[in-house]
């Protein structure tokens, strides 16, 4: 592209957490390795695996753009967070070990960033690996970080992916962003909501540039047991804390009633988890919360069921 080539290249850290992904990690790496963007280093952080993606990663080592970190297994946000600290790159990108890439993955990002003057850019993702880097036009969108985090909220919070995205190092060192390590579900979404609030301008690019695979053993096919909906609550409850002052009245209810919608949902999983008196005190919380009333029925029905089945236990 015509804007790189009169442009000094900065430095793109990709960071990319490795667990059990013997059967993809090779193609993930290629993928970024075959980048029409040169200036980039690779750090691969195994965490613990048990399978063969170790030995797979060191088939790589003699690349000088790839370092390779091997630690006991801590989770993909201590990981992430080892990779941010130990990055070199004036731009970072997070990929996970079982997807991969368009080859004009890191230049368009880094173009659209910098062309654009933005603090982030965002690209397209396909779960169809027909419809990687199919030309939808090269149209790129700017918006406020508060109109794009407006859209978030109003449509899919869940869906706050941190893999498509391209982030300054500066602005996540200096605003002090990083992911939740006490946390293995929805941490993305806290990081990303943090981000958007320390920050102005974000460039979107119309273009599916990264493929997203569904593993059925993955951690977000896995997300609704009790323990990973208390981490939810938890995240949640971490991103209201965090945004206080910083987003709108409808966003701060949306938020509210994502948490009760978590409650609720809890409490229908739950056996011998939490004791009666904790349960009643969870539906306490929910009835006197500003967003009960927009409830929807289904979510009012269980409450009121949940209500019932206490009455008559403890």
């Amino acid at each position: 592209m015509k804007f790189m080539k009169y442009k000094e290249k900065k430095k793109v850290s990709v960071i990319i957490p490795v667990y059990n992904v013997e059967n993809y990690i090779e193609e993930c790496i290629k993928s970024v390795l075959t980048q029409n963007y040169d200036n980039y280093e690779i750090i691969l952080l195994d965490d613990g695996s048990t399978d063969n993606s170790l030995e797979i990663c060191k088939k790589f080592e003699d690349d000088i753009k790839i370092k390779i970190i091997h630690n006991q297994n801590h989770g993909v946000s201590i990981t992430r967070n080892e990779g941010i600290n130990i990055a070199n790159g004036e731009y970072i990108i997070f990929i996970d070990s079982d997807d991969c890439i368009s080859y004009t993955f890191i230049e368009d990002l880094v173009e659209a960033i910098e062309k654009n003057d933005a603090d982030i850019a965002i690209c397209g993702y396909t779960r169809n690996r027909l419809e990687l880097n199919k030309d939808e036009g090269n149209d790129i969108s700017i918006i406020q970080a508060d109109d794009y985090l407006n859209m978030l909220f109003k449509n899919n919070l869940s869906e706050c992916y941190v893999w498509n995205k391209i982030f300054k190092r500066n602005i996540i060192i200096n605003s002090n962003i990083y992911f939740p390590e006490c946390i293995s579900i929805w941490e993305d979404m806290y990081f990303l909501i943090n981000y958007l609030n320390n920050i102005n301008k974000v460039a979107i690019i119309n273009k599916k540039l990264y493929f997203y695979r569904i593993r059925m053993e993955s951690t977000i096919n896995n997300s609704d047991t009790t323990s990973k909906i208390e981490e939810k609550i938890l995240i949640l409850k971490l991103i209201k804390e965090n945004c206080r002052g910083k987003i709108s009245v409808e966003e701060q209810k949306i938020l509210e009633k994502k948490y009760i919608s978590s409650l609720l949902r809890y409490l229908m999983k739950c056996n011998k988890e939490k004791n009666i008196y904790q349960k009643k005190e969870i539906l306490k919380k929910i009835k006197n919360s500003e967003s009960f009333m927009f409830l929807n029925r289904k979510e009012k029905i269980k409450y009121y069921y949940l209500k019932f089945s206490y009455k008559f236990k403890g």
